[in-house]
């Protein structure tokens, strides 16, 4: 019997688990696959809650379904907006807004379905010898400050200027059907309806533009008095989280019989929404193809990446740049039909049957 370890039980982790058990199960390989999560579930984590079209996709052909209304939000766009220029872009598939946490109770209701897979919650690996002998391939779902990385030597920091990102929830009813994302000097606060009664504002920065100091929450929200003017200060429901520095990777996708996956593999910054996306994808190749020929499942999940960050250093440039992000916005609402393409492109779709 083949025994499969993978560290790190937040959304990439559990997908991962489910997409190996299905495959696995279909070829009648008799195997055991144990998840090591070193808090407990459902997880939650600072980050952007939308799921872009081909995530949604990946969800659903493992039974993840979401229902729109106190637990999810079905989503028809994104607003740019930046102070008086407001673009819209609108895409023909669903995006949701989940919070974290349901998310991963979602994806632990149908891990629990197959009995080849054990769960491990409460366990910290912290030393690869700990597993190293006792499995036949170990995936690391354990996001960007994965300790084995650093154990192999294989953690890449990027020498960008820093950034950070942070999250906040309020319980009041969304006013749009899109995701906005508000824009200032170096900064971004993105919307996120998460249910028919609760949003998410999320928050990225770069260090230099606002430094952790305290009245943070604050600070951040001051830089956008049009979003500001919208919000409830009564709604917050005071679960204010900072989360950083970005940018960070593996120098391998692939290390003996170790897999990097999501987040462990490459971190890029949160500005395009599309990283759970990104791991799905990523996982489900690694899934479907880790013990045969790799060569040609690595390129793909290259390419993903490529794509991933072709669209994150053009929004970061958009960041940086005032000028030159303003010309673009006002060149885009010109060409509407244009602009939604555009946009549709960053959600990458290719390789997904």
């Amino acid at each position: 019997m083949k025994r499969y370890a993978i560290i790190g039980g937040g959304p990439i982790g559990l997908f991962l688990s489910l997409a190996l058990a299905n495959k696995l199960s279909k070829d009648n390989t008799k195997v055991e696959i144990h998840l090591f999560e070193k808090n407990s579930w459902p997880r939650d984590k600072v980050c952007g809650q939308g799921v872009m079209p081909s995530g949604v996709k990946l969800l659903n052909k493992y039974g993840v379904y979401f229902n729109e209304g106190l637990d999810s939000k079905e989503i028809d766009g994104v607003s740019y907006i930046d102070n008086d220029i407001v673009i819209n872009a609108s895409l023909k598939e669903k995006i949701y807004g989940v919070e974290r946490t349901h998310l991963s109770s979602l994806l632990l209701e149908q891990v629990k379905k197959f009995g080849s897979i054990k769960l491990h919650d409460n366990h910290k690996i912290e030393n690869l010898e700990e597993i190293s002998s006792h499995y036949h391939y170990i995936f690391d779902c354990s996001g960007i400050h994965s300790f084995v990385k650093k154990e192999l030597n294989l953690d890449i920091t990027s020498k960008s200027k820093i950034r950070f990102g942070a999250r906040v929830h309020y319980s009041q009813a969304p006013w749009s059907s899109k995701v906005e994302v508000y824009w200032e000097d170096k900064v971004e606060a993105y919307v996120t309806p998460v249910s028919k009664n609760k949003i998410e504002i999320a928050y990225l920065w770069y260090e230099d533009r606002i430094a952790k100091e305290p009245s943070l929450e604050t600070r951040l929200l001051d830089l956008f008095p049009k979003l500001k003017s919208k919000l409830h200060a009564s709604s917050n429901q005071g679960d204010f989280k900072a989360y950083g520095p970005f940018r960070s990777m593996s120098a391998k996708l692939k290390y003996k019989n170790i897999f990097f996956v999501g987040d462990a593999y490459k971190f890029l910054d949160g500005i395009t929404g599309e990283g759970l996306s990104v791991g799905f994808k990523a996982a489900e190749i690694l899934a479907l193809s880790h013990n045969k020929s790799l060569f040609i499942a690595i390129m793909k999940i290259k390419i993903i990446y490529a794509n991933y960050t072709f669209w994150v250093s053009s929004a970061l440039l958009l960041s940086r740049f005032p000028k030159l992000r303003r010309f673009i916005f006002k060149m885009s609402s010109k060409f509407p039909k244009l602009f939604d393409q555009v946009v549709a492109l960053n959600d990458f779709k290719f390789f997904i049957k």
